[in-house]
């Protein structure tokens, strides 16, 4: 079916001047449209229309994803979906395709398991998309943020797959250092050279962005992605609530974080002990890394950033709340990432901070 078969966005006029960015807000090239990673494949942004109007497909996912369009106060907002048994997606237990409304027979909070929802990130109240024709009108501004519905505390036990091919009409698209900046996140820019492209990967940058989101502000990231966490959290591990310094990805940790993430997803372990009984000091020595103080957090079982660092910064079954005090740690400056597929829990991800 056509671009616009199914919608009333007529995106005809525009496709002269259509430009593509991957999920950062990056402009890609023709040759460039999809990430490399393959534990992370994002789809890219077509604009249209002075980029007024947006193409994208949304992969299956757990948790929730922040695309780079911002929406201004009071926006009206035009989401079509387009239909095509080409664009389903689907959430274990029940491995039948389904489409943006999810299963009509599994339930959670009264809507259908795995339904589209959105929201905007300054708002707390999701939109529950029940048309392939929808619209809205934001109250608040922010980012634009989709999630499917499911029970995270029972997130292990779904396997998403698929996507869905939407046409959005409104808002902004921006590269995400201008969204953080809109949305009162700022920190220092990123800057590499094209050789160290594997270290400075879209994941990994996706990744750096929320640690780097967090650490210097909070209390107001607890507020924009952590909705439940008063209902979750009962420990009185106070949380530092001074601006932190944001952190640069550093090549050798990236090497450090690598070998290890390598070693647990090919031998389907966990633990911080590594190849051949090596510990942390041991891999960050190989290195020549010159540090007086260092760590390493590990999370498995999701390739999504946002749900990361959110398990970082809850830190259930920790008492003593280790790696939320190492994400927070204001001491480290640097920081190394690796994101691999594993073989017992689908993902392992392993983050290596140092001073």
């Amino acid at each position: 079916m056509g671009l616009c078969g199914s919608s009333d966005i007529n995106v005809k006029e525009g496709l002269s001047t259509s430009l593509t960015y991957n999920m950062n807000g990056i402009q890609l090239d023709s040759t460039d449209i999809y990430s490399q990673n393959s534990s992370y494949r994002s789809f890219s942004i077509r604009t249209y229309n002075n980029n007024k109007i947006f193409e994208m497909e949304i992969e299956a996912f757990i948790g929730e994803r922040e695309y780079p369009i911002f929406i201004s106060k009071n926006s009206k907002i035009e989401i079509n979906i387009l239909e095509d048994e080409n664009y389903l997606w689907s959430f274990l237990p029940n491995e039948k395709n389904v489409d943006f409304k999810g299963y009509s027979k599994y339930k959670y909070n009264d809507l259908n398991l795995g339904c589209l929802l959105l929201r905007v990130s300054s708002s707390h109240d999701y939109i529950h998309i029940d048309s392939n024709k929808f619209k809205f009108t934001s109250i608040e501004e922010g980012s634009l943020i989709f999630s499917a519905n499911l029970d995270f505390d029972k997130s292990l036990f779904y396997e998403p797959k698929g996507s869905l091919k939407l046409i959005i009409k409104g808002g902004d698209i921006y590269d995400i250092k201008m969204i953080d900046e809109l949305t009162d996140y700022d920190y220092k820019p990123i800057n590499y050279k094209k050789k160290d492209e594997k270290v400075h990967s879209e994941i990994n940058l996706t990744i750096l962005r929320y640690i780097n989101k967090a650490r210097i502000n909070i209390k107001k990231y607890i507020n924009d992605f952590i909705f439940d966490y008063e209902s979750q959290e009962e420990d009185n591990v106070s949380f530092i609530s001074k601006k932190l310094n944001s952190l640069e990805i550093d090549n050798k940790l990236y090497k450090v974080a690598e070998a290890h993430c390598k070693y647990l997803c090919t031998n389907g372990t966990s633990g911080h002990i590594g190849s051949e009984g090596s510990t942390l000091q041991n891999r960050i020595e190989k290195q020549k890394i010159k540090s007086k103080e260092y760590d390493e957090c590990i999370v498995y079982c999701n390739n999504n950033p946002i749900s990361i660092i959110n398990s970082l910064i809850i830190n259930r079954y920790s008492k003593n709340k280790k790696d939320r005090k190492i994400l927070l740690n204001d001491k480290f400056k640097k920081v190394g990432i690796s994101l691999g597929e594993h073989l017992c829990f689908g993902y392992c991800c392993v983050i290596v901070f140092s001073d």
